[in-house]
């Protein structure tokens, strides 16, 4: 699939759940995935060319070429079948390569959020409790199921992190799975308050401005390691 073709219906979907009448606008579209209107407007009738969405089309809705676009059931089971087949190909002993846990602190919610969707965007699942447990479901069980599953866990440090009993849970779970750990500092590291963690690679010198630079560096460095077939193959240095 044409790469900006499944991140615009990945994106759709992503978003609107179960909300299968849910339309978006060409600047929705264009602040979900950051592409141009051209680029847009190219995907969008390449995606109605192949029949994985219905549009409105109508006046003033320059420069997009189309009002208002949603994806239809063929466009959904495009995006089931493609989500499977990533988990397949990267699926390890029960551990799926392409899903990162996001650690975090209650309190840095937005910034995780913005993360999740660099890391979303980049072909990777991310694990973000806030947003990917149901309202009825037990928080523990998940947590743990997706600690068990996911390829690594990526912390977002700020001075939060370090006083909420859950994160240093997670962080230990996953070290005991030898799992990888990239941690992203939007505060400075300090073994003090955090442990192991300023000793693992990761991004420094963050702060909100360049927060989505750094996430995607670390979302490259995720897919090389999972391609060349390192992820799992955690050593400490």
């Amino acid at each position: 699939m044409e790469k900006n073709v499944r991140k615009i219906l990945f994106a759709m979907i992503d978003d609107g759940g179960e909300k299968t009448d849910k339309y978006y606008t060409g600047n929705q579209i264009k602040e979900f995935t950051g592409l141009s209107p051209i680029e847009i407007n190219d995907a969008v009738s390449l995606m109605y060319s192949q029949n994985l969405v219905e549009w409105i089309q109508g006046l003033g809705t320059a420069p997009y070429e189309f009002s208002s676009v949603r994806p239809n059931y063929l466009g959904r089971n495009a995006y089931d079948m493609i989500k499977s087949e990533e988990k397949e190909d990267h699926e390890v002993d029960g551990i799926n390569q392409n899903l990162v846990f996001i650690s975090y602190s209650s309190e840095d919610s937005l910034l995780a959020g913005r993360v999740k969707k660099v890391l979303e965007e980049n072909g990777l699942e991310a694990f973000l409790a806030h947003q990917d447990i149901e309202k009825s479901e037990k928080w523990s069980p998940m947590v743990e199921s997706k600690l068990e599953e996911c390829g690594c866990l990526l912390a977002i440090i700020t001075d939060n992190f370090g006083n909420r009993w859950w994160t240093n849970q997670e962080v230990g779970f996953a070290m005991g799975a030898t799992k990888r750990i990239f941690p992203i500092f939007l505060t400075k590291p300090d073994r003090n308050s955090m442990g192991f963690l300023p000793d693992f690679q990761g991004a420094n010198r963050v702060n909100e401005d360049n927060l989505e630079k750094k996430a995607l560096e670390i979302a490259q460095t995720i897919l090389v390691m999972r391609n060349e077939g390192k992820l799992l193959l955690f050593e400490e240095e």
